[in-house]
């Protein structure tokens, strides 16, 4: 089987760059005007990397390297690159690849349509290996105008996501309507609702000892590497050992159901400020998720805390300010409930506090950023900060984030 897999691997990701070479012509003058090349670089201080009750500070450098080129007014082809090093915890250290295409018709004077696939690599090192996968996806989006000030969008997405260890590996369907309208006083509203399914695909190896109703949480990098972190037990969900990492999941099921529901308002104050503010709401229908020791790394795409794993409420508000001489400056602020069913209250020392309560967050945010824009070159700086609130005082935390950064501007 792990054959076939990485055959398989192999197959489409040479079918993709093969595709991608044969359809770029030759570098001539006018070929080159086609192509857009990005790259940048940004420092990153943090002082709390695992985001709980320990802080632990870390330093991640981070870079991208962006490619694509435009045959047509309809058609692109593109290449993303990324690695993140952390200074201090370097068994976090990650790169990944993306290789896909887009196109983009106009069907009628009132839509457009534009359909895009890419295959996607992500690798970490052997402590969290766990994280690595490789990746599948489609989309489409359909815009269709009412008239001059309302535009409608429909979008559709497909994913399929091969982790290297197969419990968690899944197919995601999206679906989701937006309606917007811009009224004479320069103000633009929209809503939207949509509708998504995660199916886990992995099968539950019978020849590993399965509890009924335990749950652990793991401090310091968890059990899955190493044994490191003190245990933390309560009665929750199923428990399952495979490869030194226990994971959990409810019995008989293997997929959750989310619809979600936001409406956003925008006002444009002056001709360089804007302001907005937007509400938004996951509800989880069918409750099937599967999880692990692991905590919430940040810069990771966690398999154990994607946005299917909890359902809330979430209240955003921003600005915008264009300055003179190419200056941007921005702010938002963030305050959500998230509620993860299921999941059950520790104290500190790992006694269950109750049956019948479950981990509520009320998780908030705060950034500023200022933008500089050169002729070829942009400068950014960010300051974020994190603070998360829970009933489980493991997962209460506070992260300060700071970032500086450099990126292309062709």
């Amino acid at each position: 089987m792990e054959r076939i897999k990485t055959l398989f691997k192999r197959r489409v990701t040479f079918t993709y760059i093969l595709f991608f070479l044969l359809v770029l012509p030759s570098f001539s003058e006018e070929e080159k005007s086609k192509w857009i090349t990005k790259f940048g670089f940004q420092q990153i201080v943090l002082n709390n990397v695992f985001q709980y009750y320990v802080s632990k500070p870390d330093k991640v450098s981070s870079a991208f390297f962006d490619l694509s080129y435009r045959n047509s007014d309809e058609l692109e082809f593109y290449y993303n690159g990324g690695l993140n090093y952390f200074a201090e915890n370097t068994p976090l250290t990650n790169h990944n690849h993306i290789i896909g295409g887009s196109y983009s018709k106009g069907i009628s004077e009132k839509s457009f349509l534009n359909i895009s696939s890419d295959v996607k690599f992500s690798s970490f090192r052997e402590d969290f290996k766990q994280f690595s996968y490789f990746q599948l996806l489609g989309s489409g989006e359909l815009n269709y105008s009412f008239n001059e000030t309302t535009l409608g969008k429909i979008y559709y997405l497909l994913r399929y996501r091969n982790y290297n260890d197969d419990f968690y590996n899944y197919f995601e369907n999206y679906f989701s309507f937006q309606l917007i309208k811009s009224l004479r006083t320069k103000t633009a509203l929209r809503i939207e609702s949509g509708f998504g399914v995660k199916r886990y695909l992995g099968d539950l190896e019978q020849d590993f000892t399965t509890d009924y109703y335990q749950q652990s949480y793991y401090s310091g990098m968890g059990a899955g590497m190493g044994g490191m972190g003190q245990g933390r037990h309560s009665t929750q969900w199923r428990q399952q050992e495979h490869m030194g990492m226990r994971r959990y999941y409810v019995e008989g099921r293997n997929s959750i159901t989310q619809f979600l529901l936001s409406g956003r308002v925008s006002q444009s104050i002056l001709d360089n400020l804007g302001v907005f503010i937007q509400y938004s709401g996951k509800f989880n229908l069918t409750q099937g998720g599967r999880y692990s020791d692991y905590l919430n790394y940040y810069l990771l795409e966690n398999p154990f805390y994607d946005e299917y794993t909890f359902e809330g409420n979430q209240i955003m508000a921003g600005f915008k300010l264009i300055l003179p001489k190419g200056f941007l400056f921005q702010g938002e602020g963030q305050y959500s409930r998230r509620n993860f069913d299921g999941v059950p209250v520790l104290d500190l020392e790992g006694n269950l506090i109750s049956a019948d309560k479950f981990r509520k967050d009320d998780y908030s945010y705060f950034s500023l950023s200022v933008e500089k824009t050169f002729r070829f070159l942009r400068v950014m700086g960010t300051f974020i900060s994190l603070r998360n609130n829970s009933n489980d005082l493991f997962f209460k935390y506070d992260d300060n984030i700071f970032s500086i950064g450099i990126a292309s501007n062709f």
